[in-house]
């Protein structure tokens, strides 16, 4: 996939540095829970009863996690 994008001459973001696409950031792109399509009845059971009833049930999204450490 990142040799893809560079063929294409997509730009990478700016943080990059090497002007190229890396593999690891394309991978941990696909597996941010930000992009991941989550349906309603997974993310009923992680958010508020408030939040839940504002949610479209025909719909998927995703999530962005605050207060969160990453590690691998």
């Amino acid at each position: 996939m990142a040799q893809a994008l560079n063929r294409e001459g997509l730009q990478p973001p700016e943080l990059s540095g090497s002007g190229l696409w890396s593999v690891t950031f394309v991978r941990g792109v696909i597996k941010d829970d930000i992009y991941k399509a989550h349906s309603f009845q997974e993310l009923e059971a992680l958010v508020a009863p408030e939040v839940a009833a504002r949610l479209d049930q025909s719909l998927s999204y995703g999530v962005w996690w605050f207060n969160r450490k990453r590690t691998v």
